[in-house]
C-alpha cells in the first residue's frame, strides 16, 4: 500500500494541510462513508513517512475490519474512493489559495444559472482586478479575453449596441495572447536545439516577431522576451544579454513568478555556456544571476532546490573566492534539498570550497572516506579527486604514480556507467585526456611558450570539457 497512488498524494501535504485534511474527510459534504474516516486515522499514525510495514493492505484491513479475512477488491475500492478525496482536497486547496480563480469560478456559477446581473457585476470586478495588477504576461491577456468574451457571448449581453467595440478588443487581445505566448515557446525551442540539436520549423515567424516588436511599445515584457531569442540566436552578440539583463531586472517585479522563472533561467543558461567556452568573466554574471535568484525566490521550487543548481552556486562562488558567502549558502539552503541526497552534496560542496582555497589535505581525507550514495556523486567526488591529487602533485612529485592511476581507474568507471548523458561523459574523457597530456608533457610546456599556446588553442577548440577554466590555470602557471 505505501508504494500506492494514494500514499503518493498524502505524502505531498504538509503537515498543516495532512491535519486539514481530516476536517474534509469528516465532512458530509464530501464524505458519507464512515470507513474512510477510520482509514485517516490509520494513515495518521503513520505520516509523515507513510511507509511503514503496517501500511501492508492485510494489515490495514484487520484495522479496518477486525476479525474479516483480506478481501482484495474492497479494500481497492476504499484506496480508490480515498485517493478521489484527495484529490477534491488537493483542487479545494489550489481554490483557497488564489482567491482570484475562486471568485472566477463563483462568476462562471452566476453565468450558468438565472443570475446575469450579478455575473455582469462580477465578471467587470475581475476584469478591473486584472488590468489594475501589475502583471501583463501571456496569461493577462488570456484572462482579460475570457472574461470579455464570456461576458460579450453571453445570451442575455445585448451585443448590437453600435458603441460596443468587444469584437475589436477581443480580437487585439488574442493577438498578444497568441504573440507573446508564441515568443515565449520559441525562446524554449531555441534552448533545446541549443542543448539537443534538434531543429524546429517555426510557422509565422517573421510575422510573430514583427509584431513583438510594435507591441513592446505598449508592454515591455514582448521586447524582453524578442531579446531573450535574439541572445540565443545570435549568441555571439553579447550586448543583448547585458540588455536583456537590464531590462529583467527592472521588470522583474511586474512579471509573474512562472514567467520570472523562465526568463531567469534562460538568462543563467546563457551565462553558464559562457563560461563553458571559457569565457570566465561570465562567472561574476552568473552569480549576479544566482543572487537574484535566492532573493527573488527563483531557484526554489515546491520547497525544493535542484541538487545541480546547488553545486552550480557553489562551484561559482568558489571561482569567485566568495567563500564566506558559499558557506552560509551551503548552511541556510540544505534543507531544501532532498533527505536522501542532503550529506552527500554537502559533503561535496563544502569539499570544492576546501579546493578552492588550497587544503587538499581536507579534500582528499573527506571525499575518500565519504561512500556516496549513487554513481552521479560517485563521479563529481573523483573528478574532485583527480583535480586534488593533481595539486599534491605539483608540490610532491612522488604522487605521479597514484594520480595517473586514479586517472586510468576513473575512466574505467565512465565507460560503465550508464547515468550521464554522452556529451557530460564527453566532457569528463577530454578533461581527463587533457590532464594526462599536461602530465606527459610538463616539459615540453614549460620550455615552448609555442607549444603551450597550441595546447591551450585545443583546450579551447573542445565543444565539451569539463574544467577548462582550471585546465587553462594549471597550463599557464608552468
Amino acid at each position: 500500500m505505501h508504494q500506492s497512488k494514494l500514499i503518493q498524494l498524502l505524502k505531498s501535504l504538509d503537515a498543516d494541510e495532512f491535519k486539514q485534511f481530516s476536517k474534509f474527510v469528516r465532512s458530509p459534504i464530501y464524505n458519507t462513508n464512515p470507513t474512510i474516516v477510520k482509514l485517516y486515522d490509520v494513515l495518521k499514525a503513520a505520516y509523515p513517512k507513510l511507509d511503514s510495514a503496517k501500511l501492508a493492505k492485510e494489515k490495514v484491513y484487520q484495522k479496518l475490519y477486525p476479525g474479516q479475512s483480506f478481501q482484495y477488491h474492497p479494500m481497492a475500492n476504499l484506496m480508490t474512493a480515498m485517493r478521489k478525496l484527495v484529490e477534491d482536497y488537493l483542487v479545494y486547496l489550489e481554490h483557497q489559495r488564489d482567491a482570484f480563480h475562486k471568485k472566477h469560478a463563483l462568476t462562471q456559477a452566476y453565468g450558468r444559472r438565472d443570475l446575469y446581473a450579478f455575473f455582469e457585476k462580477n465578471t467587470e470586478k475581475l476584469v478591473t482586478a486584472i488590468e489594475q495588477a501589475p502583471y501583463r504576461g501571456f496569461s493577462y491577456y488570456r484572462s482579460l479575453f475570457d472574461l470579455k468574451y464570456n461576458l460579450f457571448f453571453h445570451p442575455l449581453k445585448n451585443r448590437y449596441k453600435t458603441n460596443d467595440d468587444t469584437v475589436n478588443e477581443l480580437m487585439n487581445l488574442l493577438d498578444r495572447h497568441f504573440v507573446m505566448l508564441k515568443m515565449h515557446l520559441r525562446c524554449e525551442q531555441k534552448t533545446r536545439e541549443l542543448s539537443m540539436s534538434k531543429t524546429y520549423e517555426v510557422e509565422m515567424a517573421k510575422e510573430v516577431f514583427h509584431l513583438s516588436q510594435i507591441y513592446s511599445r505598449e508592454n515591455h515584457l514582448f521586447q524582453l522576451y524578442y531579446i531573450l531569442f535574439l541572445i540565443q540566436e545570435s549568441p555571439e552578440k553579447e550586448s543583448n544579454f547585458y540588455l536583456a539583463k537590464n531590462h529583467f531586472t527592472k521588470l522583474l517585479n511586474s512579471i509573474k513568478e512562472s514567467e520570472q522563472k523562465f526568463i531567469f533561467q534562460n538568462l543563467l543558461n546563457y551565462s553558464i555556456r559562457k563560461i563553458n567556452q571559457g569565457q570566465f568573466e561570465y562567472n561574476k554574471e552568473t552569480f549576479q544571476l544566482y543572487k537574484l535568484g535566492i532573493k527573488n525566490n527563483l531557484i526554489i521550487e515546491n520547497k525544493k532546490i535542484a541538487e545541480t543548481t546547488f553545486n552550480n552556486i557553489v562551484s561559482t562562488a568558489s571561482a569567485l573566492k566568495e567563500i564566506d558567502w558559499a558557506y552560509r549558502f551551503i548552511h541556510k539552503n540544505m534543507v531544501f534539498l532532498d533527505i536522501e541526497s542532503r550529506e552527500d552534496i554537502k559533503t561535496l560542496s563544502i569539499a570544492e570550497l576546501n579546493f578552492s582555497q588550497n587544503d587538499f589535505d581536507l579534500v582528499t581525507t573527506e571525499l575518500s572516506n565519504t561512500q556516496f550514495t549513487n554513481a552521479f556523486y560517485q563521479i563529481k567526488s573523483k573528478f574532485l579527486l583527480i583535480k586534488t591529487w593533481y595539486e599534491k602533485f605539483l608540490m610532491d612529485d612522488s604522487y605521479l604514480h597514484l594520480l595517473t592511476s586514479q586517472i586510468d581507474s576513473f575512466s574505467k568507471f565512465l565507460k560503465r556507467d550508464k547515468t550521464l548523458s554522452k556529451n557530460n561523459k564527453d566532457g569528463i574523457f577530454n578533461f581527463l585526456k587533457v590532464t594526462k597530456l599536461i602530465l606527459a608533457n610538463q616539459n615540453k610546456l614549460k620550455r615552448s611558450k609555442e607549444y603551450q599556446q597550441n595546447t591551450l588553442s585545443k583546450i579551447n577548440n573542445y565543444k565539451y570539457l569539463n574544467g577548462r577554466a582550471w585546465l587553462i590555470d594549471k597550463i599557464s602557471d608552468l
